[in-house]
C-alpha cells in the first residue's frame, strides 16, 4: 500500500469529516472536491464513493445544491454547506478532535505500562 492508499474503512470513517470540511471553505463541484481529496493525501476517492455521499447528506439536509450551466460543458452541481451542516461539521470536527486525543494518548503508553494500571 502506497502513502496515498488508505484502507477502504479509514477511508468510510473520515470521508464525512474532511468532505464536509472542504464544503466549509466555500461552495464547490463534486470534482473540486475529488481533486482536493487527493492533494490533501487521501488518494484517488472515486465519484462513486462521493456522490452517494454528498447526497445522503443532501436527504439529512447537511448539503445543499444548485445545478451550474457552462456553455462549453455538460451542467454541473455546486454544492455547499446549509447552516444545519455547517452546525454538524463543526460537531464532528470537535469530536474528531477528542478522538484523536485519546487515540495518541493510547498509542503512546506501552502496553506494559497499561497493565500496571
Amino acid at each position: 500500500m502506497d502513502e496515498t492508499e488508505w484502507s477502504s474503512g479509514w477511508l468510510r470513517a473520515v470521508l464525512p469529516l474532511v468532505s464536509l470540511s472542504i464544503l466549509a471553505r466555500g461552495e464547490a463541484h463534486g470534482y473540486v472536491i475529488l481533486r482536493t481529496l487527493g492533494s490533501l493525501g487521501f488518494g484517488s476517492v472515486k465519484g462513486g464513493t462521493l456522490y452517494p455521499f454528498l447526497a445522503r447528506q443532501q436527504e439529512l439536509g447537511l448539503v445543499d445544491h444548485r445545478w451550474e450551466i457552462d456553455s462549453p460543458g455538460p451542467a454541473r452541481k455546486v454544492f455547499w454547506l446549509t447552516d444545519r451542516g455547517r452546525r454538524e461539521f463543526e460537531r464532528l470536527a470537535s469530536e474528531w478532535r477528542r478522538l484523536n486525543t485519546t487515540v495518541a494518548s493510547a498509542l503512546s503508553h506501552p502496553t506494559s505500562e497499561m497493565e500496571k494500571k
